[in-house]
C-alpha cells in the first residue's frame, strides 16, 4: 500500500494530507506561507480534532547561518573594492527585513500577545526602511541624520509593543521578581540617563535624544515582561526580547552620545546593534507559540550558579555606584548634583536591595511556617487516615465490643485534637466507663460527672477545657456517650463537629451490631430457661479443653448433676415450681464456680459442669461444695432439693469426650443407686466389687442416707466428715486411692448407728451408762458391717474410728500408732463437726473455739498431727466449714459457720 503524502508549511509547521503530490497549494492555509511535500514517515503527530491537521514537534528554525553570513559580507566588500561605510545599514536592513517577516507571521499563533507582534512588525518595518534611508543618505552624503530621525517612528512601535509585552506579564508577577527587575533597570536607567540623556538633552540633539529615551523606555518594558513570567519558554522569549531592545538602544545611544559631541563613535557599530535587534526580534518570533504558558519551568534549569547570581546580583548594583562615582571624582569630572545624583541612586539601590532581601527572608520563614503547618496537617491526616482505616479494618475483622469501642476512641481523639478522651456505654441505668485514653485520669475531674447522654452534641468549659459530649445513639437507643477533652482556646469548627457526630454515629452502629451479634450468640449457647450453657456449647467446649488438656500435659474434668426425685417435684408442686427450682439450682452453681470453669443444663434435671486445670479429687471437692450449697438452699419451701454427682477426670479416667463423659454419668447414677444426694467419682463407681458386694454396699448407703434423714441434727454429717477427711488426708500427701477409701470410709463411719434407738441419740440430756454402752457399740458394729460388704480396710478404720491415743477409747483400746492415721483423721473430723454444729445435748461452738478444744485434747484425746493439720486448712481459709444451727434447723434454712462464729 503506498505511502500518503502531506502538503507541509516550512514555517508554522501546520500540514494536510495531499490530494495530489506535484500541485501546491498557493500559500499556507494558517500563515500564507509557502508549501513542501512531505511525506508520511516526516510526521510524528496526529490531531483528529483539527480534521487531520497534523503539528509536528515544534521546533526554532536555525538562523545563526543567516546572522553569520550577513556579518560577514561587509568584512568582504573591500576585495571587491566596496567601501564598507557605504553599505553598513544594508546588513540590518536585511535582517531587520527578515524580523518584520517572522513578527509577522508569528501573529495567527500569539494569541492574546497579537497586539505585540502587530507593534513589532511595524517597528521592525520602519527600522528597516530607517536602514534603507540611511544607506542612501550615506552614499549622497547628505542628509545623514535623516533615518535616524525616522528610527524614532520604530522606536516609539517598540516601546508600544514592549508596554503591551509588560501589562500581560505583571499580572501574575512576585513581588521578589518584580524587585529584581527594578535592581536591575535602576542601574541600566541611571547610567544611560547620566552618561546618554542628560548630556544629550543639554547639547546635542534632542529628537536623538529623545529616540535614545524611547529605546530605554522600551528596554525597561520588555525587562519587566521578561522577569514577571515563570514558565520557561516566556522567559525565553522576554530575554530575547530584551535583547532586541537592549541592541537597538545601544545603537541609538552611540549616535546620540555621538550628536552631543561627548564620544565619536563609528556608524558601524550602531549599525551591527541594528542588525543584532532584527536578529533578536526574528528568534522572539520563532519562540512564539499558544503552548508558551502553559510549559512549567523547570525546577533544576537555573541551577546554583543562577541561584548564586541572584544573591550576588544585588550587592553587585549597590557598588556599582560608588564604582563609577568614585573614578568620576578622582579624574575631576564629578561635579555636586552629580554626587547627589549617584548618592540618591546608591541610597535607593540599598533601600531596594536590603528591602528585598528582607522580605526573602520573611517569605522564606512564613514558607517554613507555612511547610510546617502543611506537614503537620498531612502527618494529622495521615495519622486520622491510619486510624480510620484501622477502625474501618477492626470493624470488619471482629464483633468484639471491647476493641471496636478502644479503637474508635483514638480515631474520635485523633480527629479532634483532644488531650484525653473517654466512652462510657449505659447498661440499665448505670454508666460504665469502657476505654479511656489519654490524660482522662487527671482530666476527667473537668468532665460531666453525671455522664448523661444528651440529645445532640454539647460543648462546655471548665478548668481551661473545652468538654465535648457526643451521643452514641443507635436505632433510638443511647448506648453511652463519647467525652473529649482539649484546650479552651481550640475552639470546635463546624466541619470538626460534623465529622465528630459522624464518627460517633459509626461507633454507636458498630456497637449496636456487637452486642446484636453477641445477643444472637448467646441465644445459641444459652438455654432459656436457665441461662446458662446449653448441651452444645458444653459439648463443644469439653472438646476443646481436652485438646489443650492433652497438648500441654494439664487436668481437666467434668462433673454430671442430676436433681434427685425432681419428677415428684413437677408431679406435687407443677411444672411451673419446677421451672423455678431449676433456675434456682442453676443460680447456686454458678456463684460457686471460678471463672474460668462452665457450667451448663444439659438435660430436663440435669447440669454439668466443666473444671479446666482440676484433677479429680480437687474436682469432688467441688462437687461436694455445690452439692452441700444446694442441699442447704431453701430453693422449695415444701420439700428439700438434692442433688447426685458424678465426677471424671482427664487423663486419669479417659481421654476422649464421649468415654469422659460416660464415665461421669456411670458415677453420678452409681450415687442414685447407692442412696442419692452424694458424689462418686468414676474409679469409685467403677471399683470391681462383685454384684453381691455392690448391692451391699448401695445398702449401706442407703442406711446412712436414713440415719443422716432421721436425726435432723445429723442432716448431711456423713457428707461433712468425708469432706473434712479427704482435705485432712490430702494434707498429709495420701494417694488417690487412699483418699476415695477414706471418704468411702468417711461416709459410711456412723453406719452402726442403725442399731442405736433414735430417743438415745435425740436425748437432750447426759446419757447413762447404759445408754452409753449402747451407743458405742455403733463403731464395731459399722465395722462388721463394711466388712461384710468387702471393704476390709474401710471397715478397720470405721471399728477403730473412736479410739483415742491415749488408749482410753472404744472399742478395742487402741493406743498411738497402733490406731491406724485413717481411723484417727476420722476421729478429728467426726468430732470437729459435732462441735461446731448443735446437737440435741450441745450448742455448736465458733470453728476457733472448736479448732482450741481440738488442741487441747491433742497427744491425749487426739492425733497432735491430725489436729495440727485441720488447724492450718481453717485458719488459711482451705477447708469450708459447714455447720448445722438449731435457728437454721427450725428456719429451714442452713448456714456456713464463720471462724468468728
Amino acid at each position: 500500500m503506498p505511502s500518503r503524502t502531506y502538503h507541509q508549511c516550512a514555517f508554522c509547521g501546520w500540514s494536510r494530507e495531499a490530494s495530489s503530490a506535484t500541485l501546491l497549494p498557493p500559500g499556507c492555509e494558517e500563515c500564507g506561507s509557502p508549501l513542501r511535500v512531505a511525506t508520511e514517515a516526516e510526521l510524528e503527530h496526529f490531531d483528529p480534532d483539527r480534521e487531520g491537521v497534523i503539528p509536528p514537534p515544534s521546533k526554532s528554525p536555525d538562523v545563526t547561518g543567516v546572522f553569520g553570513l550577513f556579518v560577514l559580507l561587509p568584512l568582504l566588500l573591500p576585495a571587491v573594492g566596496i567601501k564598507v561605510g557605504a553599505l553598513a545599514f544594508a546588513v540590518p536592513l536585511i535582517l531587520i527585513t527578515f524580523g518584520a517577516v517572522r513578527a509577522a507571521k508569528a501573529v495567527p499563533r500569539a494569541g492574546a500577545r497579537r497586539l505585540l507582534w502587530v507593534l513589532l512588525a511595524c517597528g521592525a518595518t520602519l527600522a528597516a526602511l530607517s536602514s534603507a534611508l540611511t544607506i542612501v543618505t550615506t552614499i549622497a552624503d547628505s542628509f545623514r541624520l535623516a533615518g535616524f530621525y525616522l528610527a524614532s517612528s520604530a522606536s516609539v512601535a517598540m516601546l508600544a509593543a514592549m508596554w503591551a509585552f509588560a501589562r500581560a506579564s505583571v499580572k501574575t508577577a512576585r513581588l521578589e521578581r518584580s524587585v529584581d527587575a527594578a535592581l536591575l533597570l535602576l542601574l541600566v536607567v541611571a547610567l544611560s540617563v547620566y552618561f546618554v540623556a542628560v548630556p544629550g538633552f543639554a547639547h546635542g540633539d534632542f529628537v536623538l535624544t529623545l529616540v535614545f529615551v524611547a529605546d530605554l523606555g522600551a528596554v525597561v518594558f520588555a525587562t519587566v515582561g521578561a522577569t514577571m513570567r515563570r514558565t520557561w519558554r516566556h522567559r525565553k522569549l522576554g530575554w530575547s526580547l530584551v535583547a532586541a531592545c537592549s541592541a537597538a538602544t545601544l545603537g541609538d545611544g552611540f549616535v546620540a552620545a555621538t550628536a552631543s559631541g561627548d564620544v565619536h563613535i563609528t556608524v558601524n557599530l550602531t549599525a551591527l546593534m541594528w542588525a543584532i535587534a532584527g536578529f533578536a526580534i526574528a528568534y522572539s518570533a520563532d519562540e512564539e507559540g499558544p503552548e508558551v504558558d502553559s510549559e512549567v519551568e523547570p525546577a533544576e534549569s537555573m541551577g546554583k550558579g543562577w541561584v548564586l547570581v541572584r544573591v550576588v546580583f544585588p550587592l553587585i548594583v549597590v557598588l556599582a555606584f560608588p564604582g563609577v562615582a568614585i573614578p568620576l571624582a578622582v579624574s575631576g569630572h564629578l561635579v555636586a548634583w552629580s554626587a547627589a545624583y549617584y548618592a540618591v541612586c546608591f541610597v535607593t539601590a540599598l533601600v531596594i536591595a536590603f528591602g528585598r532581601q528582607a522580605y526573602l527572608l520573611i517569605d522564606n520563614r512564613l514558607a517554613v511556617a507555612r511547610e510546617r503547618r502543611l506537614r503537620e496537617e498531612a502527618v494529622r491526616r495521615n495519622e486520622q487516615l491510619e486510624a480510620l482505616t484501622g477502625l474501618a479494618t477492626t470493624m470488619t475483622q471482629t464483633l468484639e465490643e471491647t476493641p471496636i469501642v478502644e479503637r474508635a476512641l483514638d480515631v474520635l481523639r485523633s480527629a479532634a485534637r483532644a488531650s484525653s478522651s473517654a466512652v462510657h456505654t449505659r447498661e440499665g441505668s448505670a454508666s460504665t466507663l469502657r476505654a479511656a485514653s489519654g490524660d482522662w485520669y487527671t482530666e476527667h475531674a473537668w468532665a460531666d460527672r453525671s455522664l448523661a447522654a444528651p440529645a445532640a452534641f454539647n460543648v462546655d468549659v471548665r478548668g481551661g477545657r473545652q468538654i465535648l459530649t457526643l451521643p452514641l445513639t443507635a436505632r433510638g437507643v443511647t448506648l453511652g456517650v463519647v467525652t473529649l477533652l482539649r484546650r479552651a482556646d481550640d475552639v470546635y469548627t463546624d466541619d470538626e463537629l460534623e465529622l465528630l457526630g459522624l464518627l460517633a454515629g459509626e461507633l454507636a452502629v458498630a456497637i449496636q451490631n456487637a452486642r446484636d451479634y453477641r445477643e444472637k450468640l448467646e441465644q445459641a449457647i444459652r438455654d432459656p430457661l436457665t441461662g446458662l450453657y446449653n448441651r452444645r456449647f458444653f459439648h463443644e467446649t469439653i472438646d476443646k479443653e481436652i485438646h489443650r488438656a492433652t497438648r500441654y500435659s494439664t487436668p481437666v474434668s467434668i462433673v454430671l448433676f442430676d436433681i434427685d426425685n425432681f419428677k415428684d417435684v413437677n408431679d406435687t408442686c407443677g411444672h411451673i415450681v419446677g421451672d423455678d427450682a431449676l433456675r434456682k439450682v442453676g443460680a447456686v452453681m454458678e456463684k460457686l464456680i471460678r471463672p474460668m470453669d462452665s457450667v451448663a443444663r444439659i438435660g430436663g434435671e440435669e447440669f454439668a459442669l466443666l473444671l479446666p486445670q482440676t484433677e479429680q479429687l480437687d474436682a469432688l471437692l467441688i462437687a461436694e461444695r455445690i452439692r452441700n450449697a444446694i442441699g442447704r438452699e431453701p430453693i422449695l419451701a415444701q420439700r428439700r432439693i438434692t442433688v447426685s454427682a458424678g465426677v471424671a477426670s482427664c487423663p486419669e479416667d479417659a481421654t476422649e469426650h464421649d468415654e469422659l463423659h460416660r464415665k461421669a454419668d456411670a458415677a453420678m447414677y452409681w450415687c442414685k443407686r447407692n442412696g442419692k444426694d452424694m458424689c462418686a467419682v468414676a474409679t469409685e463407681a467403677a471399683a470391681d466389687l462383685g454384684d453381691d458386694l455392690s448391692t451391699s454396699l448401695s445398702h449401706l448407703y442407703g442406711l446412712v442416707e436414713m440415719i443422716d434423714a432421721r436425726h435432723l441434727h445429723m442432716r448431711d454429717h456423713s457428707q461433712t466428715v468425708a469432706k473434712y477427711a479427704m482435705a485432712i488426708g490430702r494434707a498429709f500427701g495420701m494417694s488417690p486411692e487412699g483418699l476415695l477409701k477414706l471418704r468411702r470410709a468417711a461416709l459410711l463411719h456412723d453406719v452402726g448407728k442403725v442399731g442405736v434407738p433414735s430417743d438415745i441419740l435425740n436425748k437432750p440430756g447426759a446419757l447413762t451408762e447404759a445408754e452409753f454402752e449402747v451407743v458405742q457399740r455403733h463403731s464395731p458394729l459399722g465395722g462388721l458391717m463394711l466388712a461384710h460388704a468387702g471393704l476390709r480396710d474401710e471397715s478397720r478404720w470405721v471399728r477403730w474410728h473412736h479410739e483415742r491415743v491415749d488408749g482410753t477409747g472404744y472399742p478395742d483400746r487402741l493406743a498411738g500408732d497402733d490406731i491406724p492415721l485413717e481411723a484417727r483423721i476420722i476421729f478429728v473430723g467426726d468430732s470437729f463437726e459435732a462441735m461446731t454444729s448443735d446437737r440435741p445435748y450441745s450448742l455448736g461452738m465458733d470453728s476457733h473455739s472448736a479448732l482450741a478444744e481440738l488442741e487441747r485434747n491433742a497427744g491425749s484425746q487426739f492425733d497432735s498431727e491430725v489436729v495440727a493439720k485441720l488447724a492450718a486448712l481453717v485458719r488459711a481459709n482451705e477447708l469450708e466449714i459447714l455447720a448445722l444451727r438449731d435457728e437454721e434447723i427450725r428456719a429451714g434454712i442452713p448456714r456456713r459457720a464463720s471462724m468468728a462464729g
